[in-house]
């Protein structure tokens, strides 16, 4: 009789509370799956001689307040399903306003009265305009050196440099600047705006987005005006819309391109969301605009920034901002508010086990867009729910945020919270951590101290972008030097516990996508062939260790068509061995019919 969640939950808080091993646990749950049900597992602990009647009170108060806390958890989660309703079959398309779509900044007159400090800015550039060519301004001196002006956008850079004869002249160079004005709202005060402006290469006047280079920003004290907004915020605001329905509809991701439609990636496939093209200067400026500040000094100096992104009332998203020819893009990955679960996620419920050990290293692996980091995080949720530890993870960006329940977490971010990921496992190893969380294992360096840190008493929890539990062993090998390797194999013989590698599929009925899941569990018989070399044998090691919770991919793929979740043909595509899929019948699944189709 196999254990039910509550009886699992129990012998796992034995486990973490160091009453029992793992070991004598699986002993306990052997002997309960034996008495078929005529003695409870907790009884069993105290008939073995494993716990004493005061330890198992003390275990089975935590139980109850982890279910207490659970339960809570899913009435939560259950409430915010009925709110969000079930995804529509076919995305609806969010219409683009037409002062966003139609917008031409650069053929527009834009006016404002501002003051300008004639010594902080450079006004000189090449731009052509569908508009008349306005006259320049009067100008007003003030005994400030400042000039007060009506501001517009000038065919002739020439105009714009003699209203301000103060302002130096640069060649190498032209410098657009794009602001725009509306009624203030009453008794509002205007402190001061930040007007951007970019420097563009004369080497392609006619594509002033190309390109952009050296971003300034005029100090807000250079600027005071009561009545000047950025143009961005109808854009800004379009865009959070967008992803509020993408969110809404159950989208994995979200396109973003200069001069397309905006797209949705859901179950797997890209549909449009906007029924027409966004011009490459709103993208631009609304991309800009979703950007804290810093993140922004990153965009500008590197070209791309990674960053997460939290929008209140909408969600949370990891986002990828980068200039490509045409403008600036974008794609946003969904990130759920709440940690995952492992039924959530509609993982095996064997890898919970994966949560008591108390050192070693377990790697999620598997190809980009597999749900390594969901599964990641509903492994540090439950590790949070059910020991208490000290929890460092260290990530690029931050995706779940854990808040401590009953371990104290802390999440890092490379490159914002420390240099990069070597750096802050050397530093991770002097702060006391029982568990270290390394959000994508990337280099030598950072697999060497993983590997360190799981020898020296801890637990390591990491990602791998491999395609199988076996290329990931020949992975974390082959990032070694060949003099160093025997000695790499002797280090992971020892401190490995667990791979799980994983791929998602679509549904059959088009509802969603479930993950195929291989695990490869550490036994002496697995360390010994990662030991000799022999790591081809790994997979027949799978074949034959269902009784220790391994299973091969296609073990997973054949188990999801038996019960019709997934169709043979996507099954096919994914496997190892597709012609183990030749005797099903070739029914694949039918998504939902795109729109337009």
């Amino acid at each position: 009789m196999p254990l039910s969640p509550q009886d699992s939950l129990l012998g796992r808080l034995a486990v973490n509370r160091r009453f029992v091993t793992f070991e004598q646990f699986a002993r306990a749950a052997t002997e309960f799956d034996r008495c078929d049900g005529r003695m409870s597992l907790s009884d069993l602990f105290v008939e073995l001689e494993l716990l004493s009647r005061e330890q198992l009170a003390e275990v089975e108060r935590e139980q109850q307040d982890v279910v207490r806390r659970r339960e809570a958890d899913e009435a939560v989660r259950a409430r915010e399903q009925a709110a969000v309703g079930v995804a529509a079959p076919v995305p609806e398309q969010i219409a683009v306003p037409e002062s966003v779509a139609n917008v031409d900044p650069w053929a527009q007159v834009l006016t404002a009265t501002m003051t300008v400090r004639a010594q902080s800015a450079v006004f000189t550039g090449t731009h052509r305009s569908s508009q008349p060519d306005p006259a320049p301004a009067p100008v007003e001196r003030s005994p400030t050196a400042s000039v007060r002006i009506p501001i517009a956008v000038f065919d002739d850079h020439a105009a714009l440099a003699a209203a301000l004869p103060a302002v130096p002249a640069r060649a190498a160079s032209s410098v657009l600047t794009r602001a725009a004005v509306h009624a203030p709202s009453p008794g509002r005060r205007s402190e001061g705006v930040v007007l951007e402006s970019w420097a563009l290469p004369y080497d392609d006047p006619n594509d002033p987005f190309a390109t952009p280079t050296a971003p300034a920003t005029l100090a807000a004290d250079a600027l005071a005006a009561d009545a000047l907004v950025d143009l961005t915020a109808e854009a800004r605001a379009w865009l959070v819309e967008v992803l509020g329905a993408a969110v809404r509809q159950g989208a994995s991701d979200v396109h973003v391109h200069a001069g397309e439609s905006v797209r949705m990636r859901r179950f797997g496939r890209l549909w449009p969301i906007s029924d027409k093209p966004l011009p490459a200067e709103v993208v631009h400026f609304g991309l800009r605009a979703l950007l804290p500040e810093d993140e922004r000094v990153v965009l500008d100096r590197h070209g791309q920034v990674d960053c997460s992104l939290t929008l209140p009332g909408v969600g949370r998203f990891r986002a990828n901002v980068y200039r490509q020819h045409k403008g600036t893009d974008a794609v946003f990955r969904v990130v759920k508010l709440r940690p995952p679960t492992l039924p959530t996620l509609h993982l095996p419920p064997e890898l919970a086990a994966l949560t008591t050990f108390t050192q070693g290293i377990v790697l999620v692996t598997g190809p980009a867009a597999s749900g390594k980091s969901s599964t990641l995080a509903a492994l540090v949720h439950m590790i949070n729910e059910e020991r208490s530890e000290h929890v460092v993870t260290i990530e690029d960006p931050i995706e779940v945020l854990h808040s401590s329940i009953r371990c104290v977490v802390n999440q890092r971010q490379a490159g914002r919270d420390t240099r990069g990921f070597a750096r802050a496992l050397k530093a991770a190893l002097r702060e006391d951590p029982d568990v270290i969380v390394i959000g994508e294992m990337r280099d030598r360096e950072t697999a060497q101290l993983a590997l360190t840190a799981a020898e020296t008493g801890h637990l390591v929890l990491a990602t791998l972008h491999t395609q199988s539990a076996v290329s990931t062993v020949n992975r974390v090998v082959g990032e070694f030097p060949p003099n160093q390797q025997p000695q790499v194999r002797g280090m992971l013989s020892e401190s490995l516990r667990a791979v799980v590698s994983q791929r998602l599929l679509p549904r059959k009925d088009g509802t969603g996508v479930v993950p195929a899941v291989e695990v490869l569990r550490a036994t002496p018989a697995v360390a010994n062939l990662i030991r000799e070399s022999r790591t081809h044998q790994l997979r027949s090691v799978m074949q034959t260790g269902a009784a220790l919770g391994m299973q091969t991919l296609d073990a997973s793929l054949t188990d999801l068509v038996a019960r019709g979740v997934v169709g043979a043909d996507d099954a096919r595509r994914v496997a190892d061995d597709p012609r183990s899929f030749t005797q099903l019948p070739r029914t694949a699944s039918h998504p939902p019919t795109p729109v337009g189709a």
